[in-house]
């Protein structure tokens, strides 16, 4: 099951540019990638399709992917991984590329994009 990144219970949702500053503010490396992001938007959007997940968040993906970006963040203090994030409006960030092989290098990652947004990980 992929990690999210979502506002705490009583926060709300970034702007993306907000989000993007924030990151880039605090790793070494931050790109958004415009190319990409519609394509795993549309890739998480046949995800949930075939999962049977709510029509609602199936619509709010699907409206949103136009605009989604590919955030590939990382930190050289940790290696080479990188962290990819699925980042669309007003929606929960997505973890795209967490496996079991690379959980104790990315999750510093994870944790740290948590912190620097005050979003939880869900």
């Amino acid at each position: 099951m992929a990690l999210h990144l979502a506002p705490r219970p009583e926060g709300r949702f970034l702007l993306v540019s907000e989000v993007i500053d924030r990151l880039k503010a605090r790793f070494p490396w931050c790109e958004a990638d415009s190319v990409s992001g519609p394509k795993d938007a549309q890739a998480f959007h046949t995800h949930l399709q075939h999962a049977h997940a709510d029509e609602e968040l199936c619509q709010r993906v699907l409206d949103a992917a136009p605009q989604a970006l590919r955030l590939t963040i990382a930190d050289a203090s940790i290696g080479t991984e990188a962290l990819q994030l699925l980042l669309m409006p007003d929606l929960p960030l997505r973890v795209q590329n967490e496996t079991l092989e690379n959980e104790l290098q990315i999750r510093p990652l994870i944790e740290r994009s948590a912190r620097t947004l005050e979003y939880i990980i869900c």
